[in-house]
């Protein structure tokens, strides 16, 4: 069995179904699922092009890297085995602010 080239931290789970919930209750299923779609897709490029991304540490001190598929920015650590998808913001978010909040 081939080894899983990401993972989606508990939150990370919680939020996806939130947002995507979220959308088809004010957008309908087929555009929820379309960003469903695009999501997954964008984890996978992560765990399969773990280099891709970039430090935004004038948002966070960490060594957090930024992928973004819009209109999400999803944040991951590259230094795990494997990728772990650690959250998923809105690019309109004050991520910084956010960030606080979940430490």
């Amino acid at each position: 069995m081939p080894r899983p080239k990401y993972l989606l931290a508990t939150r990370v789970a919680i939020q996806l179904e939130e947002i995507l919930f979220s959308l088809a209750e004010h957008s309908g299923w087929e555009r929820s699922m379309a960003l469903e779609e695009r999501l997954y897709k964008a984890f996978d490029d992560i765990g399969s092009n773990p280099g891709v991304g970039h430090l935004r540490q004038d948002l966070v001190s960490d060594p957090i890297y930024f992928y973004f598929s819009e209109p999400y920015q999803i944040l991951f650590l590259r230094d795990t085995d494997p990728i772990t998808i650690i959250a998923i913001f809105h690019s309109s978010r004050d991520v910084r602010a956010l960030m606080q909040r979940e430490e």
